[in-house]
């Protein structure tokens, strides 16, 4: 009987009276996989575009299924989204990984982030899993640092690697560490934004990343160091006679050059 259906839906289909094929076609063979799609989030945002969309959206992405609706072969459609059909809705959003050379290299695509639709998402947007496994992947250096005892976080957890990273790389936080003088980190430690009569050079010239470990730290400050002294004692290490580095008072610098950032006061950084 379902043998018959099918033969029939299919002698009526569009692609059967020479008709551009839509998703009732293909749901005539693909029930489930239509119907898990219309449901999902991707189908569902479709939807609300408008119904024409949805209709369209197994072309979209498998391409034109005239010829595999008049004779159904794995060989004659595109069982993955056809190049660049991501790009077909989301062209004018930028939101291609393609863009960051060093995803591009990594042939990293669409797929390789997001799930394809047909499945519920493991985490939002369309995420095949949370941001911490699915950079991780490739950045384990930095997804191992934010389990240290100190990371940013958010409550318990670190924050998202997209809170402070566009994975698509068009964005100005989409290549943190080549962004010099504060970056994206003063959206929301402003007050370290200065700008500063006097200035501590190496956030000057390297960012915030001259000292600081983003992703995870020993240190409490996520300084790239466990103590302050040596790391400052690396651009510092010409200590003036009255600084006896065996004294406990001259193993914490910021005692008294408490304003490492920089200050509008004093050229030797003591506090304002």
């Amino acid at each position: 009987m379902k043998s018959t259906l099918l033969a029939f839906a299919f002698l009526i289909s569009p692609a059967a009276l020479g008709e551009p094929v839509d998703a009732a076609t293909c749901a005539a063979c693909h029930e489930d996989v239509a119907s898990a799609f219309a449901r999902g989030p991707h189908g569902a945002a479709m939807a609300r575009r408008s119904p024409k969309v949805l209709s369209s959206s197994c072309v979209r992405c498998h391409g034109d299924g005239k010829a595999h609706a008049e004779d159904p072969k794995a060989e004659n459609v595109s069982r993955a989204p056809a190049p660049g059909a991501c790009l077909s809705c989301h062209a004018g959003s930028g939101t291609t990984p393609l863009t960051d050379p060093a995803h591009a290299r990594g042939q990293v695509g669409c797929l390789s982030c997001h799930a394809s639709g047909h499945t519920a998402p493991a985490a939002a947007p369309l995420l095949r899993a949370s941001s911490h496994e699915l950079c991780g992947g490739c950045h384990a250096t930095q997804r191992n640092a934010s389990k240290l005892a100190y990371s940013h976080r958010d409550g318990s957890r670190p924050f998202d690697c997209t809170s402070c990273h566009s994975a698509h790389g068009k964005s100005r936080i989409g290549r943190l560490a080549l962004l010099g003088n504060g970056g994206p980190c003063l959206d929301c430690h402003s007050e370290k934004a200065g700008p500063w009569v006097f200035a501590h050079p190496p956030r000057e010239t390297g960012g915030c990343v001259s000292c600081h470990q983003p992703h995870g730290s020993t240190n409490p400050r996520l300084l790239a160091r466990r103590a302050v002294a040596p790391l400052c004692l690396e651009c510092h290490s010409g200590l003036p006679s009255s600084h006896n580095p065996a004294s406990a008072r001259y193993r914490n610098c910021i005692s008294c050059h408490r304003a490492v950032h920089g200050s509008n006061h004093e050229p030797r950084l003591f506090e304002d």
